[in-house]
């Protein structure tokens, strides 16, 4: 689909399938644009592989959803993902939430494609492209972020080293039989969601862990709170439980 209005009903599915509240008319433009954008992409390169509609949905918006319906992220969070490849989940967290994103990135070509991106989003206030590894980020940048993110760049046990020196907040993505061990460091678990992805039903953990300013913490027990897509509540013949928390778009996001 290479227009960007076909993507309208795959989004709409998603949401309804996620059991969250429905897109104004200007976040499911921009979400079209980018869904347009990143299939076009993924014909000329290996930047996402070859994915059908559905499966795009999926592995570019989900997650961001997720977290932007469980109030982690809101307009007021600044959030450095690093290894953003795609822009992934931090373009579409930018576009479900209004907040300030900087996307780390060192490959070059992949840092072009995220500035030209943001330029056809017309988001340039709010997401900032650094070319670049994280641990050359500059200090005024990381004394102001409130949240960082890495999807498929780091094992869990690497990212909870890194992470603690770039935000104050950190989202490890993960399935839900994998472990977090976060022995050694400085943080503490506050929350983790488990939800099945809205049409191949793949099941997602997302955990939020805070920097702790006491000294080294082991993981508590996990809070755990399960979200389900509608199909695999009518498949299981039980209601699932509505994923909280309305779209928010600021102005110039």
């Amino acid at each position: 689909m290479e227009d960007a209005s076909d993507w309208c009903g795959v989004l709409r599915e998603a949401r309804i399938r996620l059991q969250m509240d429905m897109f104004s008319e200007a976040q499911l433009a921009d979400a079209s644009r980018f869904c347009a954008t990143l299939a076009t992409a993924a014909q000329r390169t290996n930047l996402i592989g070859q994915q059908a509609p559905e499966g795009l949905v999926e592995l570019a918006f989900a997650d961001a959803w997720l977290l932007e319906a469980q109030g982690w992220v809101t307009a007021a969070d600044v959030v450095i993902d690093v290894g953003s490849g795609a822009g992934l989940p931090a373009l579409p967290l930018q576009l479900a939430t209004g907040c300030t994103v900087h996307l780390v990135e060192p490959r070059k070509l992949r840092a072009d494609f995220l500035c030209g991106v943001r330029d056809t989003l017309g988001i340039g206030e709010r997401a900032h492209i650094w070319a670049m590894k994280e641990c050359h980020l500059p200090m005024d940048l990381l004394a102001g972020a409130s949240l960082t993110t890495a999807r498929a760049v780091f094992p869990p046990e690497i990212w909870l080293k890194k992470a603690p020196r770039l935000a104050k907040r950190i989202v490890v993505f993960t399935t839900p039989n994998q472990k977090l061990d976060a022995s050694g460091t400085m943080l503490t678990c506050h929350e983790t969601i488990e939800y099945a992805l809205p049409f191949s039903g793949a099941r997602r953990q997302l955990t939020l862990l805070h920097v702790s300013p006491t000294g080294t913490q082991h993981l508590p027990r996990q809070q755990e709170r399960s979200i389900r897509s509608m199909h695999a509540a009518e498949a299981n013949g039980r209601g699932g439980t509505r994923a909280s928390g309305k779209s928010k778009r600021t102005e110039g996001g």
